[in-house]
């Protein structure tokens, strides 16, 4: 079996903070290998789930964003529980928040049921009613309570059968860092059960979270940037596999300190399907954790973007220097463009303030960018210096109005032109509330830049 359990927004860090009886018995009794440098991929839930299914970027994917013309529905992407299915597992998918699903808020979700097992329906029928309004319980019930409960049902009806399920809860954890510390006991109590039970004696368990907490006060500090793009994952493989595989095991302990990603336990979960088949000719990016990571490996080999890699030196600009304000003010004018046809709902953004800025050194090359001040360790720049680059690439944080959003940001200066360009997802790294609500449901891609007029 391939068993999963999941909390959103919760970094390995905030994992071991606020889930430490989970954290010792997985790590300590289950012998689970937590994955140090497990990284993610993109922005939010829906890119880690997507990366983690089918091995592929979104934009890789036929096009199922809502609001576009001639997008589809997800059921055109080639998805791992298919394949399991295929291979006669039973499937489950068990998620709450139903108005922010990691496949319908802003995707245009699924045609047909997804997995033999699927939980949305339940929490869609649950969040229509009126007693439902209130955070956390429903009636004298924590909401968790319903997942956990929907995973332990689903294993119990089907203890004799092969199953791949995932289950996945967003409530407590998605809008603070604190929240998710009341299920410690709850998650504990599951994984006791299975274990005890001896559901797990032939099972392949994941504890995991998509991404650390992506706004917030934490989020401002680099601290924070650093623990959204380092989610908590554990993989915990049953004894006899210990046994009869100590290759997995040996391969497992060295990539605990290795770079991975989602894209690596997509190949991980076709190579449970075909193992030891070779991986490499498995569909979609990464590699399989059954295999040793290599040492060297980089973020670019690893198919993460320099915006979300953590892995890069840089160097702190003085905020004040021209070339960070051409690309802060690009940056504004970016946003602008993105929300120009809805100019009539949307407010025009303004570059309010810029609170950070740093020159990204993916290289050595990038090291030659003139030097910088030691006394303010802020980069220097020499116009009259000859770069032996063609670009360089800023990452600078700031602030817009009217909408009061604080905002993340990767520029693109190419020095031989004109030329400037967005090199990722933007990141919104303050809470926007119901900023965006007059075209949230509609666009919801546009929901972080914005700030509805009425």
């Amino acid at each position: 079996n391939v068993l999963m359990v999941g909390v959103d927004s919760t970094s390995r860090m905030n994992f071991m903070r606020k889930l430490p009886k989970t954290f010792k018995y997985f790590t300590e009794t289950l012998e689970g290998h937590v994955l140090k440098g497990y990284h993610v991929i993109g922005d939010g839930t829906t890119a880690q789930f997507i990366g983690m299914l089918s091995g592929f970027h979104e934009e890789e994917l036929p096009n199922a964003k809502r609001g576009m013309e001639n997008s589809t529905t997800c059921d055109a992407f080639p998805l791992v529980w298919n394949k399991f299915r295929t291979m006669g597992y039973t499937t489950m998918n068990a998620e709450d928040e139903a108005g922010t699903g990691t496949f319908q808020f802003r995707l245009q979700g699924f045609e047909n049921r997804p997995t033999d097992y699927y939980m949305r329906p339940f929490w869609v029928a649950q969040e229509g009613l009126p007693e439902f309004e209130e955070w956390f319980c429903f009636g004298a019930t924590p909401k968790h309570h319903y997942t956990l409960k929907y995973a332990r049902d689903f294993v119990e009806a089907y203890h004799d059968v092969p199953k791949f399920a995932i289950a996945f809860h967003t409530e407590l954890s998605h809008d603070s860092i604190n929240m998710v510390q009341v299920a410690d006991e709850d998650i504990l109590t599951l994984i006791k059960s299975w274990k005890d039970k001896g559901y797990l004696n032939n099972t392949i368990f994941i504890l995991f979270a998509d991404h650390g907490a992506r706004y917030g006060g934490l989020r401002k500090l680099l601290q924070g940037r650093l623990e959204e793009r380092l989610p908590f994952f554990g993989i915990a493989v049953p004894p006899w596999m210990k046994k009869s595989h100590p290759e997995i095991v040996r391969n497992l302990k060295k990539n605990e300190e290795r770079l991975t990603t989602a894209f690596d336990f997509h190949k991980t979960l076709q190579h449970v399907l075909d193992y030891p088949g070779d991986p490499s000719g498995f569909q979609g990016h990464g590699l399989s954790l059954f295999q040793e990571i290599p040492l060297n490996r980089t973020c670019e080999d690893a198919s993460i973007a320099d915006h979300w890699c953590t892995c890069l030196q840089s160097v702190t600009v003085n905020i004040q220097n021209v070339l960070v304000q051409e690309a802060a003010g690009f940056a504004v004018s970016h946003m602008n463009r993105l929300t120009a046809m809805h100019r009539s709902l949307c407010a025009e953004l303004f570059l309010k303030n810029i609170t950070h800025a740093e020159l990204i050194k993916p290289n050595s090359k990038l090291l030659q960018f003139g030097g910088s001040d030691p006394r303010s360790r802020n980069a220097l720049f020499d116009n009259g210096r000859n770069l032996d680059v063609p670009f360089l690439d800023f990452r600078i944080t700031l602030e817009t109005g009217p909408n009061g959003g604080a905002y993340e940001v990767s520029v693109r200066k190419w020095l031989s032109s004109e030329k400037t360009e967005i090199t990722a997802d933007i990141s919104r790294i303050n809470v926007y509330g119901n900023h965006p609500s007059c075209i949230q449901d509609k666009f919801p891609r546009l929901r972080k830049y914005c700030f509805c007029r009425e």
